[in-house]
């Protein structure tokens, strides 16, 4: 498996890859612990952000029925650790691709 070599493109951005590379890590421990840190983020944020990690995490389903792969323990760390002093807060949405979208053409 190839690795992204990416970095964020915003402190938002950043802070996601944050949680998901926090969720690798747990998850790496035990399935518990990464559930029980997704319970905590649910508790806090709602269930739309854990959501969103487990699917960049492990992957989801897309609109073409099909399993995409989730990022890796390695890119998710190197999207969270990517320095934010110059980074904007946000990036309009029509900039950026889909994440999935975005993992199956650098993967194929």
């Amino acid at each position: 498996m190839e690795n992204i070599n990416e970095k964020s493109t915003s402190k938002s951005q950043q802070r996601l890859f944050g949680m998901v590379y926090k969720y690798k890590q747990e998850k790496s421990k035990n399935k518990k612990a990464g559930e029980d840190y997704l319970k905590k983020l649910e508790d806090k944020y709602g269930e739309g952000l854990p959501n969103k990690i487990k699917s960049i995490a492990d992957g989801s389903i897309n609109k073409d029925g099909e399993k995409t792969k989730g990022i890796s323990k390695k890119d998710a760390e190197d999207f969270a650790r990517t320095k934010h002093e110059d980074l904007p807060e946000k990036v309009e949405e029509n900039k950026v691709l889909n994440f999935s979208e975005y993992i199956n053409k650098i993967k194929s």
